[in-house]
């Protein structure tokens, strides 16, 4: 399957996009600056399921059938994903759809509640182990009593099996309706 601007790879069960077009190789490249897409331009296409929304919202005009494809090709996991976040549980293989870009999250350091943002999510794999693990990069705002100071930081989740409750990972997705949203936010 081949369109103008990307294709699909398929490598041991695991599907891919080829970005073929160079203004969608920036824009996904924007998304993901620890990779480099222009020199090597293939992505796990689970990986976009972080950055649907923004280019659905951002590009969805520029390219349709990109943003078509994967939601095609994960409504299924999406719907069942949605029933299972609802119950408080994740696998690792969808972490992707709990933080996507731009989603609030909190996190404690020090014994501290965090309020923070996502800027950046992907599934990576360690060279050495081949073991997979999900980085969720975030960036915080805090002050020092004077100004306001702004953190990244960077969280590495390892690879498990089955469900994982949800707030027992170390960063937490921050819904409207969580009682500490206004403060954190």
């Amino acid at each position: 399957m081949s369109y103008n601007y990307y294709s699909i790879e398929e490598k041991n069960n695991i599907k891919y996009i080829r970005f073929l077009d160079y203004n969608l190789i920036s824009i996904v490249q924007s998304y993901f600056p620890n990779v480099d897409l222009f020199r090597n331009a293939v992505l796990p296409a689970k990986n976009l399921l972080s950055v649907l929304n923004n280019l659905k919202k951002n590009y969805g005009s520029y390219f349709p059938g990109l943003i078509n494809w994967i939601e095609e090709q994960y409504k299924d996991e999406i719907k069942i994903i949605r029933i299972i976040t609802e119950k408080g549980f994740i696998e690792f293989d969808n972490l992707p759809l709990l933080f996507p870009i731009g989603q609030y999250v909190h996190s404690k350091y020090d014994g501290t509640i965090i309020g923070e943002k996502v800027t950046g999510a992907e599934i990576k794999v360690y060279a050495k182990s081949g073991n997979e693990y999900f980085e969720i990069s975030i960036e915080a705002i805090g002050s020092d009593g004077c100004s306001l100071i702004r953190t990244s930081y960077t969280y590495t989740i390892n690879f498990w099996k089955g469900l994982r409750k949800i707030d027992k990972l170390p960063v937490i997705p921050l819904l409207k309706e969580d009682e500490i949203y206004n403060k954190l936010v």
